[in-house]
């Protein structure tokens, strides 16, 4: 039980504390944190009312809710700094805490439409610099998926695959010819995308640094 605890806090001291900026991403931490905390189900749906005549099934599992939420409740006060907290010390229950949080700094639909049209405008308009490595490309692709996602957009693997190849500078299109050729796309995972680019990409610098020698040698031999 010590371990437990000790492991708890050692998650929770790792995750920023929400000041009211990044939302989004915020709120993806701590679900992640509250998943495996075993709360995320009574902060979104909240503490199940007892009937007027309940069972003590109902009973036990109603004092379960009600720990969960205490524990959650906990949480959510931990993870804020002292003017969000302000916005929520009131209310009793995590759902109602997490739903002011929500809608406080969320925004409303509209809002959050606006921004997910403008991430998917940048996500098609999205093409790999001629300096840039295969893995900072990705990175960009990725931060730009993982904030889609958090506007509740449905970003799938094979979507990831297709971008990355339409992204790609021309140095890559023998290798883009050979996967299209031999793999088939609504499979292909992105791991497995990345590695035999990643492998193309070191071949080519691998043969771009001979040719620099060669040239070198050449140079010499006529100085």
């Amino acid at each position: 039980m010590v371990e437990t605890s000790k492991t708890s806090d050692q998650i929770h001291a790792k995750l920023p504390i929400f000041d009211g900026n990044n939302y989004e991403r915020w709120t993806a931490q701590r679900k992640v944190v509250f998943r495996y905390q075993g709360v995320l189900d009574v902060i979104r749906s909240g503490v199940t009312p007892l009937d007027a005549t309940p069972t003590e099934t109902a009973r036990a599992t109603h004092r379960e809710q009600l720990k969960k939420d205490d524990k959650a409740i906990y949480f959510l006060h931990q993870c804020v700094d002292s003017n969000v907290l302000k916005k929520i010390i009131e209310y009793e229950t995590a759902k109602e805490a997490w739903d002011v949080l929500a809608t406080t700094y969320a925004g409303d639909k509209q809002t959050k439409k606006v921004k997910l049209m403008a991430l998917r405008r940048q996500l098609g308009q999205l093409q790999m610099e001629p300096t840039e490595t295969v893995a900072q490309f990705v990175n960009r692709l990725i931060v730009l998926t993982n904030q889609m996602k958090s506007f509740g957009e449905a970003v799938t693997d094979s979507m990831k695959v297709e971008k990355v190849i339409m992204g790609l500078t021309p140095k890559f299109d023998n290798i883009v010819a050979a996967i299209e050729q031999s793999k088939n796309l609504d499979t292909l995972k992105l791991e497995q995308l990345i590695g035999s680019l990643e492998a193309h990409e070191l071949k080519l610098k691998n043969r771009d640094g001979v040719k620099k020698d060669e040239k070198e040698s050449e140079k010499a031999l006529f100085t």
